[in-house]
C-alpha cells in the first residue's frame, strides 16, 4: 500500500513512519516534508498520526534499546483493534486509547508511564464546499502553504486578486527553475504563468511549470495530474514560442487559445476539451487537430486517439463554479462531488453507481441540495455520517 493511501493507523505502525517521528534522519525530513507538500489533503491525518505516536514520548526520551519493544507492541495493539474493537489486548502492556490516553509499557521489572490529557480522539467532521487553497513547492524545495485570501510575495511571484502570478520573461540564456502547484481535494487555484498564460486547477490537481519560459523553445508546462483549464497567452507575443501541456499519455501543443485537460489516474482516459481556438494532440506517433466543440481522449501512450463532438460549456462548467451532470452515473457523479467536498462516498449496492441521472449545483453549496434531489427520485438514499456519504 502506498502512502497516499494510508490511513491513521497504518502511520502508526509503519516502521519509517515511527522512525521519523522519534529518531528522525536528514533524509527522514526531506522525504516526509516533501511527501506532505505533494499530498497537502493527508497533512492533518499525518498529524494526528504523529500526536500519537508522540504520546509514547512525551514525558522523556524513549532509549534506543527499547524503540522496536513499543514499535512492535503499537503495531499489535492497533491491528487487534481493527479486527476486533472491543477485544483486550494485553494485560499489563497497553490500555486501551481514551479522552486521557495512557500507555503502560513494562520494561525489566519496571514500568514507563506517558500520558497525553486532554486530546480529543474522534474530531466532529462535517462535507463543506471547497475553498481556494494550494500548496507551492520552490525550486531550492521550500514548501508554502498558500489560500487565496492570504499573502505570499517574492522577487518573482506574489499572491494578488486571488491568483498566483508569475512576473517577467526570461531570455535565450536563462537556465529553466521549476514550480510545483498542488491542489489538495477540497481545493481550487488560478496561476498566471509568467507569458500571461492563465491556469485554473482542479480540486485533486497538480502542475508543474518553470518560473520562466526559455525563448526560442516551447512554453512547456506538465499536468502531473488533475484536471486544469488554460487561456494560452498567444504565440505571436512571445516570438512564435509555442505552449506545449504534457498529460500523461496526450500531449498538446498550441499558439493561442482556450482549452480544458483532466487527467484524474483513477479515470484510466485522458481528456482535451477545446473551447476557442485550435490545438494539436499527440500521443505516441499520432497527432489529430480538433476544433471548438471537439475533445480528444486517449487511455495511455501510444493508444489510438479518439475524437468527439462534446459540449465545451460542460467541460469547463467546473471552472464557472458549477457541477453539470448529464445523464451522468451515479460512481462518476459521486467521484466528482467527493474531490470538491473532500468526502469519502460507500456504495452498499454497487450497482447504483450505474444508475443515471442530471442536475446541476453551483459549487459554493451544500451538496446536500443536490442528494435530497437525487433521492426525490425513489432510486437512491444518501447518509451522511462525518465525511462519509453512504448510497443505499
Amino acid at each position: 500500500m502506498r502512502y497516499e493511501e494510508f490511513q491513521e493507523e497504518d502511520f502508526i505502525t509503519d516502521d519509517d513512519f515511527m522512525q521519523w517521528v522519534w529518531n528522525p534522519s536528514q533524509q527522514d525530513e526531506q522525504f516526509w516534508n516533501r511527501f506532505l507538500a505533494e499530498n497537502p489533503e493527508k497533512r492533518a491525518l499525518v498529524e494526528r498520526a504523529r500526536e500519537r505516536v508522540l504520546q509514547l514520548s512525551e514525558e522523556e526520551d524513549i532509549p534506543e534499546v527499547i524503540f522496536s519493544d513499543i514499535r512492535d507492541n503499537i503495531r499489535k495493539y492497533t491491528q487487534a483493534e481493527r479486527a476486533k474493537k472491543n477485544r483486550r489486548l494485553f494485560s499489563t502492556t497497553f490500555v486501551k486509547y481514551a479522552a486521557v490516553a495512557v500507555v503502560l509499557l513494562s520494561i525489566s521489572g519496571g514500568m514507563w508511564l506517558f500520558d497525553k490529557a486532554g486530546q480529543e480522539e474522534n474530531p466532529v467532521l462535517e462535507i463543506v464546499a471547497g475553498s481556494g487553497k494550494a500548496v507551492l513547492v520552490l525550486e531550492n524545495g521550500e514548501v508554502v502553504e498558500l489560500s487565496e485570501e492570504g499573502i505570499y510575495q517574492s522577487e518573482d511571484v506574489q499572491l494578488k486578486d486571488e491568483q498566483l502570478r508569475y512576473n517577467g520573461k526570461a531570455g535565450a540564456e536563462e537556465q529553466l527553475s521549476y514550480h510545483y502547484l498542488t491542489v489538495p481535494k477540497g481545493g481550487k487555484f488560478t496561476v498566471v504563468l509568467a507569458d500571461g498564460t492563465t491556469v485554473w486547477l482542479n480540486s485533486g490537481s497538480k502542475l508543474k511549470y518553470p518560473m520562466h519560459f526559455k525563448s526560442g523553445t516551447a512554453r512547456e508546462v506538465e499536468l502531473i495530474y488533475g484536471e486544469a483549464y488554460f487561456e494560452v497567452s498567444h504565440s505571436t507575443e512571445h516570438n512564435g514560442d509555442a505552449f506545449r501541456v504534457i498529460a500523461e499519455s496526450q500531449e498538446v501543443e498550441v499558439l493561442g487559445t482556450h482549452f480544458n485537460v483532466r487527467a484524474y489516474p483513477e479515470e484510466n482516459e485522458v481528456y482535451t476539451t477545446l473551447s476557442e481556438g485550435s490545438v494539436a494532440v499527440r500521443s505516441g506517433e499520432e497527432r489529430v487537430v480538433i476544433k471548438p466543440g471537439q475533445q480528444v481522449v486517449t487511455s495511455h501512450v501510444g493508444a489510438p486517439l479518439t475524437i468527439r463532438q462534446t459540449n465545451a460549456e460542460y467541460a469547463m462548467a467546473w471552472k464557472n463554479g458549477l457541477f453539470v451532470f448529464d445523464k451522468e452515473p451515479l460512481g462518476k457523479m459521486m467521484q466528482e462531488l467527493s474531490r470538491w467536498y473532500d468526502a469519502k462516498v460507500v456504495f452498499e449496492n454497487p450497482e447504483k453507481a450505474y444508475y443515471r441521472f442530471s442536475g446541476e449545483l453551483k459549487r459554493g453549496e451544500d451538496i446536500r441540495l443536490l442528494l435530497d434531489n437525487l433521492e426525490q427520485t425513489g432510486e437512491v438514499e444518501f447518509q451522511i455520517d462525518g465525511k462519509t456519504i453512504t448510497i443505499k
